[in-house]
């Protein structure tokens, strides 16, 4: 979906956004909403200073479970508290506070499609994202805009549209503006990689920079909100990913293994089996290239035990494509062996 697709869905409409992934079956009940709103002593209808306070506290705290958590896990739980939202919105009357509400329904829908993309739905990706949009343009959030268009970024470039990938992240840097924050940081690291994909080493290397210079300038707090961050050893991760697309198998190293130094001194949700995972994949598609298989091997066995722990589709996506990219070396037992492994993922 292009930013004028997304901006055109998102016109001419107002009230509480719903999209038929955030309705029907899905929809918690009545009673699920009261019993939610009672456990923290509020009112399940009436919007207050003190549910608006919960809610943003509740989406902290869900992206940062995002990283080491179970997709499946986080969903319904997620759902439960649009619907709230939702409610809350059809009772606000408060323009600040209606625009707040606006905000968090963003974030959960958001929170949503993150979810959805993880586990490869890339239909209900795009009606949760297309509901976040609505939600930021009636509120006037260019910061929830951005972010939004980077999940877009990250589903355009998982189905190989790389232009969107360029287009949604120029898009989504002019929403963020001047402010250093974290999607800034992702969205430039995303943008290198697809100019890296299409063999454009010069605009590459100048959204690497881009990031680079943002990263340097963006809160430490910022970097530890789980889900909303984009922190160094994601970078670093990016950085080896835009070297090996540009041919420098050698180069990708440097930065995988620092990215990897980082992950593994890290603590609590920034410690996420699924980026140790994804950049262990790199790494041995890095040695494949260099005729390093034994090590392509370590790297690629490392990697599928981290996966099995948290099991999401961008790590199964890769693992396919290092099958693929090893089949031809397939001579030896112990390559069959992890080919096999791969493949099943």
């Amino acid at each position: 979906m292009s930013p004028q697709d997304a901006r055109e869905r998102s016109e001419g409409r107002s009230g509480p956004v719903t999209t038929e992934s955030t309705m029907g079956a899905y929809e918690p009940s009545d009673d699920a909403i009261v019993l939610l709103a009672r456990r923290h002593g509020l009112d399940p209808l009436a919007p207050s200073a003190a549910s608006i306070q919960y809610l943003d506290q509740a989406i902290e705290r869900v992206a940062r479970a995002y990283l080491t958590a179970a997709p499946a896990e986080l969903t319904e739980e997620v759902r439960l508290h649009v619907a709230w939202v939702r409610r809350l919105l059809d009772n606000s009357r408060a323009p600040a506070q209606h625009h707040r509400l606006y905000v968090q329904f963003g974030y959960l829908t958001g929170i949503l499609a993150q979810l959805s993309l993880a586990q490869g739905d890339h239909d209900a990706t795009q009606g949760y994202c297309a509901a976040a949009m609505q939600a930021a343009d009636e509120a006037g959030d260019g910061q929830l805009r951005a972010w939004i268009l980077s999940i877009q970024a990250m589903l355009a470039a998982y189905t190989n549209r790389h232009q969107d990938v360029i287009d949604l992240t120029g898009a989504g840097l002019q929403a963020a503006g001047q402010a250093a924050s974290a999607t800034a940081v992702k969205l430039a690291s995303l943008q290198a990689r697809a100019h890296a994909v299409l063999g454009d080493r010069q605009a590459a290397e100048a959204a690497l920079a881009r990031a680079r210079q943002t990263t340097a300038q963006v809160h430490p707090e910022e970097q530890e909100r789980g889900l909303f961050a984009f922190p160094e050893e994601k970078l670093a991760s990016h950085e080896g990913q835009v070297w090996l697309q540009l041919g420098a198998p050698e180069r990708a190293q440097e930065s995988l293994q620092r990215a990897l130094r980082l992950l593994d001194s890290s603590k609590g949700a920034r410690r996420s089996p699924v980026d140790q995972a994804m950049v262990r994949l790199h790494l041995a598609r890095s040695h494949a290239e260099l005729g390093q298989f034994d090590e392509a091997r370590q790297q690629a066995e490392e990697a599928l035990a981290l996966h099995r722990q948290r099991p999401v589709d961008h790590t199964r996506r890769r693992a396919h494509e290092l099958a693929t990219l090893l089949k031809p070396y397939g001579e030896s037992e112990a390559t069959q062996k992890i080919l096999q492994e791969l493949t099943r993922a």
